[in-house]
């Protein structure tokens, strides 16, 4: 309810109470000195009246103050409406005792008085429809001002609640991306430790296929330093003449020549892996240890070719004796020499020395 119309109206009221008071004591005094009074009252009518004025004056008063508190407007409008009739009355009965005082000094202002109090009499909704109209227009200011104050609320409400809607929902996505993200992540580290078991096996497996192939090419060297050792030591104790030397030379001779073959073909092999994998220095280190055999095994056959021309045993035994199985390199050896050396001075592709034999055939 809006304070300045029940100020408004508690005025009024207090105005009206005033005005039935001052009516009072100008009746009290006109009654002594006037002597042309048309059916007076009696006194005691007179004071009963002010007594029941001044008693409704101060129930209005009370009914104004409780109604205030209530904070109901249209109850509050309608006790106005029903206090301003007894008052009206009152004030139509005091002034008709005024006109009738008045009479005989002045007629202009009974007239007036008259005019005034009939008018008011018979128009009493328009006064209160003009005593209603600042209330009305006040109390429709306010509610306008109310239904403002609360669309400005509702809208303010609604748009803290899009913000946070937003922020929940930007939240909510980047919450996703990163879980998105994470289990992206721990997929592909699962996948590569599966990839790096996978291919763990895998080289160990194919390691162990290297190892034993190594292995066969170091036998096969192994086998032949074996029988020139037993030759040479036959020879120390001159249990064989020169045609019997001869015979176990080409039977070494053999035996190397199937060595040379077995590295040869592993040397192919390897130099086809280094075309393959030309960023793989063992292929190379392996490459070129592969050369190196095959080069002292091709000079051990030229040397055996030539004992007969010039028989010097002592070539054959020099050339044997540069001759290991350890040129062969293990596995582990490999990896060694892979983190040690420098892959420039592998880069350079060399060949061995190939053994060719001539046969000459008699024709006859």
């Amino acid at each position: 309810m809006n304070v300045v119309q029940l100020e408004l109206v508690l005025e009024a009221v207090e105005l009206i109470g005033e005005a039935t008071k001052e009516f009072g004591k100008q009746d009290d005094s006109q009654r002594s000195a006037t002597t042309l009074v048309q059916d007076p009252q009696p006194e005691s009518t007179f004071e009963m009246d002010i007594l029941n004025i001044t008693n409704e004056h101060a129930k209005a008063q009370e009914e104004i103050r409780k109604q205030l508190e209530n904070d109901d407007l249209e109850g509050l409008d309608r006790m106005v409406e029903e206090k301003e009739e007894p008052l009206s009355n009152t004030q139509m009965s005091f002034s008709s005792d005024r006109r009738l005082s008045f009479s005989s000094e002045s007629e202009e202002p009974e007239e007036s008085e008259e005019s005034e109090e009939s008018e008011e009499s018979e128009n009493p909704e328009t006064y209160r429809k003009f005593e209603k109209e600042p209330y009305t227009e006040n109390r429709h200011r306010a509610e306008s001002n109310f239904q403002e104050k609360l669309r400005e609320i509702g809208e303010k409400g609604e748009e803290n609640a899009r913000r946070a809607r937003e922020e929940r929902e930007r939240f909510e996505a980047e919450t996703e991306d990163l879980r998105r993200k994470r289990q992206a992540e721990w997929e592909a580290g699962t996948a590569a430790l599966i990839e790096c078991i996978r291919l763990k096996w895998r080289f160990e497996k194919e390691e162990d296929a290297l190892a034993s192939w190594l292995k066969l090419l170091k036998n096969s060297i192994l086998t032949v330093k074996r029988e020139f050792s037993r030759l040479d030591q036959q020879i120390g104790f001159g249990n064989f003449d020169g045609s019997d030397i001869k015979e176990k030379l080409r039977a070494l001779h053999d035996s190397v020549e199937k060595s040379y073959d077995t590295v040869f073909m592993a040397f192919e092999n390897v130099k086809e892996l280094c075309a393959q994998f030309p960023d793989r220095i063992f292929l190379r280190i392996l490459q070129k240890n592969l050369v190196d055999v095959l080069n002292k095994q091709c000079g051990i056959l030229k040397e055996i070719d030539g004992f007969e021309a010039n028989p010097i045993f002592e070539r054959i035994r020099e050339a044997f004796h540069n001759l290991n199985p350890t040129d062969i390199p293990t596995t582990w050896k490999l990896k060694e020499d892979s983190l040690n050396s420098n892959f420039e001075n592998y880069c350079s592709e060399e060949e061995p020395e190939v053994y060719v034999t001539v046969k000459i055939e008699e024709i006859l």
